[in-house]
C-alpha cells in the first residue's frame, strides 16, 4: 500500500477532550465502539465514518469533531504537542492502535510517508551518473525557492573541464 502524507489542519496543538469527566467517560465509550481488531497486524480498524483517503472521522458530545486516530492518541496517550502530526507506522490509514501511531514533523512526516520529490530525493544514494552522494563528493545548494538541493562535485568537475578552454597567450 502507498504510503500518503497527510496534513489535516490539526497541528495547532492543544487537546480535543474538552468536556467533563462523564462527557469524556462517554464519548470514550462512543470510540471504542467503533473500530474493531485485526488479529494478524495488531491494527485496530475503524469502521466508523472515514474519508475519501481512508481516515476515520470521529465526533462525540464533549469533543471537537476530529481525525479518529488523533483522538485515539489523546485517548489513551494525551495531548499532541503542537505543531506535531501522528505517522501511521502500520502504513494503514484506518488504524486507530496508538502502539501504531508515532509523533512526528511535518518535515518527518513529508520526507518519510510519501512519494513526493522531496521524498523520493532524499531516497537517492548515487547522482544520474552513478557517482555517489557522500562525503566530500556532495554539495548542498539552495535554490530559487529556498529549497536545499544537493550536488555533485564529480559531475560539477566533469562540467567545468568540459566547458574550460585555455586562453593561447
Amino acid at each position: 500500500m502507498e504510503a500518503v502524507t497527510h496534513d489535516h489542519r490539526s497541528n495547532q496543538g492543544g487537546t480535543l477532550l474538552t468536556g467533563s469527566a462523564p462527557l469524556m467517560t462517554a464519548a470514550r465509550q462512543q470510540f471504542d465502539a467503533k473500530w474493531t481488531p485485526e488479529p494478524n497486524t495488531g491494527c485496530w480498524l475503524w469502521i466508523g465514518r472515514t474519508d475519501r483517503k481512508g481516515y476515520g472521522r470521529f465526533s462525540a458530545r464533549g469533543i471537537k469533531p476530529a481525525w479518529a486516530h488523533r483522538a485515539a492518541w489523546e485517548f489513551y496517550r494525551g495531548p499532541i504537542p503542537h505543531r506535531m502530526q501522528l505517522d501511521h507506522v502500520c502504513r494503514v490509514h484506518s488504524c486507530v492502535n496508538p502502539d501504531h501511531l508515532r509523533i512526528v514533523t511535518l518535515v518527518q512526516n513529508v520526507l518519510e510517508n510519501s512519494n513526493s520529490a522531496s521524498a523520493l530525493n532524499k531516497k537517492k544514494t548515487h547522482c544520474p551518473r552513478g557517482h555517489s552522494y557522500t562525503g566530500e563528493n556532495v554539495s548542498v545548494q539552495m535554490g530559487s525557492r529556498g529549497t536545499l538541493f544537493r550536488r555533485c562535485r564529480a559531475c560539477d568537475r566533469e562540467l567545468h573541464k568540459a566547458k574550460y578552454v585555455p586562453r593561447n597567450t
